[in-house]
């Protein structure tokens, strides 16, 4: 293994808030953006201090309500200027009021 990072983050009410900014609770060495992903979908682009060497990163991920319920998402790490991509629908999923904790293991 050559590269691993570690993060938590919190995004506060992401239905009523489509660009709600994220709030890193754990972990050092990345910054966190969202971007609108369409509809109910939210996008968090992840951006690493260090560069992870490559597009071919392995990424589990832990995704929860602030009720404790999980959600299911998606990543990408195919683009060379954004190291982590994560996509979650909140549709159906989420209460207006409700937060996203996002738990990251980046690896490569």
């Amino acid at each position: 293994m050559s590269f691993l990072r570690h993060g938590c983050f919190k995004v506060q009410d992401p239905l009523s808030n489509t660009l709600a900014p994220a709030t890193i609770l754990s972990g050092t060495g990345y910054t966190v953006n969202p971007a609108y992903g369409g509809g109910q979908t939210r996008t968090y682009f992840i951006f690493f201090d260090q560069s992870p060497g490559g597009t071919n990163l392995t990424a589990l991920l832990d995704i929860r309500t602030s009720t404790g319920r999980s959600l299911a998402a998606t990543y990408s790490t195919t683009s060379s200027s954004i190291d982590l991509l994560v996509t979650v629908d909140v549709g159906n999923t989420i209460n207006a009021g409700e937060d996203l904790s996002f738990c990251f293991s980046a690896m490569r």
